[in-house]
């Protein structure tokens, strides 16, 4: 999977589902109707990213949160009898740029590093506290993606 990054403030959603579909982030971007947020920026809606990896014979799967919420740096530990990691997944985490919002970023069940759209290199999971992971799967072959 290649690292797309984001061209500025609200992109990140968009960049993600173009990394994951194997998109640009114009195409993307292209296709996804965009929302102003209550100062004025735009972003890429969840219910746009949902119908763009659709098309791709992408599907967004089941959302695990954590029961703390924001939880630091270090890896969350989920109270469940089945792997996360085997699939591809967006996840929202805290924010590096505004307190107030939450960032998507992408993790890469291949590298099993996260794709951040706004990093040049791939990150360790362990560098991001985990607000949300769905795992996205590829329902063209039948197989978690």
């Amino acid at each position: 999977m290649e690292l797309i990054k984001q061209t500025k403030f609200g992109e990140c959603l968009a960049a993600c589902v173009a990394m994951l579909t194997g998109t640009s982030l114009s195409d993307a971007k292209g296709e996804m109707e965009d929302l102003l947020d209550k100062d004025g920026q735009s972003y890429y809606p969840l219910s746009e990213a949902i119908k763009y990896l659709a098309k791709y014979g992408q599907c967004y799967g089941m959302a695990i949160k954590p029961s703390v919420s924001r939880i630091g740096p270090k890896v969350a530990v989920f109270d469940i009898s089945f792997r996360l990691d085997i699939c591809n997944a967006i996840l929202t985490v805290p924010s590096s740029t505004r307190e107030d919002v939450l960032h998507v970023v992408v993790f890469d069940k291949e590298r099993r590093m996260v794709l951040d759209p706004l990093k040049d290199e791939p990150q360790p999971l362990e560098d991001y506290g985990i607000d949300e992971w769905v795992a996205v799967y590829d329902v063209r072959e039948g197989t978690i993606s």
